[in-house]
């Protein structure tokens, strides 16, 4: 995927300074276990949200969970991953190509858009390898890099009507 990493905000343990961290599993772990509650806040009520009464760790899951995760680099990567999925256009552009192969002039057609700024979604999505194309004359053709984003689609759009 791109060249950059995901990074978080994450506060110091006074609660004052506000520190950038690459994103990591060590790097989250420490945030969230020394995070300090938001001025105001008691317990749980006041937050939605529930939590455990008995601070008791359950080893065995932890361990079978941290056995499965990928690494900080896979999971960087499937973070960029879903950045694509954040942008409108970005989402249009996919759907209009999980449809059909295109050019840039039917896409612009289509999303009522300058060639500029759907030009720039394409290069964007062909950097992060969804998108391949093929030329035939003057004319550039765009399409979905493989089945798996139209799945990605569909299942976000069920998501999305449940």
């Amino acid at each position: 995927m791109s060249s950059y990493r995901y990074r978080k905000k994450s506060f110091d343990k006074s609660g004052k300074g506000l520190n950038i961290n690459t994103c990591s599993y060590d790097n989250i772990k420490k945030v969230f276990c020394t995070m300090p509650p938001k001025a105001g806040i008691q317990n749980e009520t006041e937050t939605n949200v529930e939590i455990c009464s008995a601070r008791i760790i359950h080893r065995e899951i932890l361990e079978t969970v941290q056995a499965a995760m990928p690494g900080d680099d896979e999971i960087c990567d499937l973070a960029d991953f879903f950045k694509i999925f954040g942008d409108r256009t970005r989402i249009s552009i996919l759907w209009a190509l999980s449809e059909s192969e295109m050019c840039v002039c039917d896409l612009c057609a289509l999303l009522d858009m300058k060639q500029s700024a759907v030009s720039h979604q394409l290069k964007l999505l062909k950097q992060s390898r969804i998108l391949k194309h093929r030329r035939e004359g003057k004319v550039v053709y765009y399409s979905l890099n493989d089945e798996h984003i139209r799945r990605v689609l569909n299942l976000g759009l069920q998501q999305v009507r449940e």
